[in-house]
């Protein structure tokens, strides 16, 4: 929308230099009604009446030949690029419709044909009600069908319902195959997982579900987000590590907190983790903590005071 946006503007400027009549500033008008609508009858209407004021130029002087052209491509792109934005979303709802409504194996021969990604492309996209609605279509052609239950399972936490994926999760992982499914799968429900863990701190059933349903705390994606500069899910990356009593390097943590986090008291704990700890790695940052002075007046005392006593520094 905010290339859109832009694409507005810069018609709207090169209208008012080559044709600023009524026809052009209707067309303007009506390219913004087709952006917030997705609406093809509004983006045509927009299309014929820069073509009427493009046509009340033909007698004007060559010099704005150029400019009429240019303004043309930028118009077709533009138009392009919308109605290509708006039609996936319509032809993934279409596709799962007609699923719906086909005998059991042309439904799943569909879904083996990208139906499934799609759903995840839109969920990806915080289009949660389409992603539902090819996910319900799925179930409805095979109710035991792996990845339908999983793209259930990945709505709700996206929804934020992390007992009903949980449900959905068990459901299918009582089905022959189901365990190794939801394992093929972990990625990309990982990819969910964190979507929520950087919203804040993370409930109790969101970590109860990464850890008993989708045994994921051993999982190198959860491992890598314990060193992620993003303080929540570094911190929620711990937390499932540390349900099922898992290392991780608590200096590599605690570094993260004193160099990244907002809040004073938060790089001041650190400071003081990362001085009971020991580990000399913790020197650098310390100093360059203690040297910020009156630019960190909160920190800077408690991060030469732990270099004194801990490292002797």
């Amino acid at each position: 929308k905010a290339s859109m946006k832009k694409l507005i503007n810069s018609i709207q400027i090169t209208t008012g230099r080559i044709a600023p009549d009524k026809r052009a500033v209707s067309g303007v008008q009506m390219l913004k009604a087709g952006m917030r609508r997705g609406s093809r009858s509004a983006l045509d209407g927009a299309v014929k009446t820069y073509t009427m004021a493009a046509d009340r130029l033909a007698g004007r002087p060559k010099r704005t030949v150029p400019l009429i052209l240019g303004l043309c491509l930028v118009l077709a792109t533009g138009f392009s690029v919308l109605i290509t934005v708006h039609t996936r979303r319509q032809a993934a709802r279409r596709a799962a419709i007609e699923v719906s409504t086909k005998p059991p194996a042309e439904g799943r021969a569909a879904m083996g044909l990208g139906l499934v990604a799609d759903a995840r492309n839109l969920l990806t996209e915080g289009d949660i009600t389409n992603a539902r609605t090819i996910a319900d279509s799925i179930l409805t052609t095979d109710p035991d069908a792996h990845q339908g239950l999983i793209l259930q399972g990945q709505i709700s936490i996206r929804s934020g319902r992390y007992d009903e994926a949980e449900r959905w999760f068990q459901r299918v992982k009582r089905l022959r195959g189901g365990n190794r499914a939801v394992a093929r799968t972990l990625p990309l429900i990982l990819v969910d997982v964190g979507h929520q863990l950087v919203r804040g701190q993370a409930p109790a059933s969101l970590i109860d579900l990464a850890v008993r349903t989708l045994e994921a705390a051993n999982s190198d994606i959860v491992r890598a987000w314990t060193t992620d500069k993003r303080y929540w899910l570094r911190w929620g990356a711990v937390s499932i590590r540390e349900a099922q009593s898992l290392p991780y390097d608590t200096v590599a943590v605690y570094l993260l907190d004193l160099k990244h986090a907002g809040s004073a008291r938060t790089r001041r704990t650190a400071a003081r983790k990362l001085g009971e700890l020991g580990d000399p790695r913790a020197v650098p940052a310390l100093e360059e903590a203690r040297n910020k002075g009156l630019a960190d007046p909160f920190v800077s005392p408690t991060a030469a005071a732990v270099l004194k006593e801990k490292f002797g520094k």
